[in-house]
């Protein structure tokens, strides 16, 4: 209305003449404008300050329902909280008694398994205590019983040490191997010697030490090799196998080549080399062995009272060989590399 009243003055002041009665009209309607604009700001203000209040009260109202729900959900969060609470707190106490009982029925069986071991050892040492008493109570009778027998048997003279021929004992020390070299070889080679029968006492010492070191299946070489001599007789060599015959895994092969056994010899020489079992191969060449000698040695290798693998019976004085052969033949063959008979005149 302001903006109309406005048009109008401009309207008048361009154009048209005014008077005072029309300025008044148009005065007292500014001022009812005025007012009627005065009243509608106050109508605004209040609506303003009622929507103030509303939205106030609408604040309050929001404020007071959030608190209440939160009060709400606060509390049962603490109920729900303290029954997980005391539900944790009975089920802490029943696995507290289960432990408990659990650790004391557990205890309980140890220590009646202790009791009964401890039993079992007491019962061990009471066992063991009088095995030792009785063990003490024997060992005294038999120590009082030496003590007695000591005392009524006559003392011995100490026995002397052996002193060996000299010349012996530089011979065969000079050709002997050492103990390293023969358990490494296995092999004793004295065919170069010119043994005699003076040598066997000492020679017979020295095998029996390598015997006693735990020598082994040695090869002994006794061969003759001196030409014009006689080289060991039967004697010789029955002296020398009679100390060894103690030791019957020492020899594995025996060459007594050359040496003049004969046929008495060599039945005697059998006797002697049924005490060496791990003998395989025997070899008497040359050793004036005849018919007679060597029938009797073929005839024990037939019965089995020999081991040998082979026999060597080249150069003697065999007559008939193929008696012998035949005499092999008809149990079999027992010498698996054979028999030599080479050399013997038929």
């Amino acid at each position: 209305m302001l903006k109309k009243v406005v048009c109008l003055l401009v309207a008048i002041g361009v154009g048209f003449e005014c008077n005072a009665g029309l300025f008044d009209g148009i005065s007292g309607a500014f001022n009812k404008a005025k007012s009627q604009a005065s009243a509608t700001l106050k109508t605004v203000s209040k609506v303003k300050t009622k929507a103030s209040n509303l939205a106030s009260t609408a604040k309050s109202k929001a404020s007071q329902t959030i608190a209440s729900a939160k009060n709400a959900a606060s509390s049962k969060a603490s109920q729900a909280l303290g029954g997980a609470k005391e539900k944790f707190g009975a089920l802490k106490n029943k696995t507290s008694e289960t432990i408990a009982s659990s650790k004391a029925a557990a205890l309980g069986k140890v220590n009646s398994t202790l009791e009964t071991v401890k039993g079992k050892v007491d019962l061990a040492k009471n066992k063991a205590a009088s095995a030792v008493n009785s063990a003490r109570g024997a060992a005294l009778n038999v120590w009082n019983k030496v003590a007695d027998e000591e005392k009524n048997t006559p003392e011995m003279a100490p026995e002397e040490a052996v002193e060996y021929p000299a010349a012996s004992v530089k011979k065969i020390d000079s050709c002997l191997p050492s103990e390293d070299a023969v358990r490494e070889s296995k092999l004793i080679d004295l065919s170069e010697a010119e043994l005699t029968a003076e040598d066997m006492p000492y020679l017979a010492h020295k095998l029996k030490s390598l015997a006693d070191a735990g020598i082994e299946k040695v090869t002994l070489n006794l061969s003759n090799k001196a030409k014009g001599t006689n080289g060991l007789g039967i004697d010789e060599l029955a002296q020398l196998f009679e100390e060894l015959k103690t030791y019957p895994k020492f020899l594995s092969i025996l060459d007594l080549s050359g040496n003049k056994i004969g046929d008495d010899g060599a039945v005697i020489l059998l006797e002697y080399v049924k005490n060496f079992p791990m003998l395989e191969f025997l070899v008497m060449s040359d050793t004036a062995i005849g018919d007679y000698g060597a029938s009797v040695m073929v005839s024990e290798i037939v019965k089995g009272e020999l081991n040998l693998q082979m026999l060597d019976l080249s150069n003697n004085e065999i007559q008939n060989p193929a008696v012998l052969t035949e005499q092999l033949q008809e149990k079999g063959n027992t010498l698996p590399d054979g028999l030599i008979l080479s050399g013997n005149t038929p």
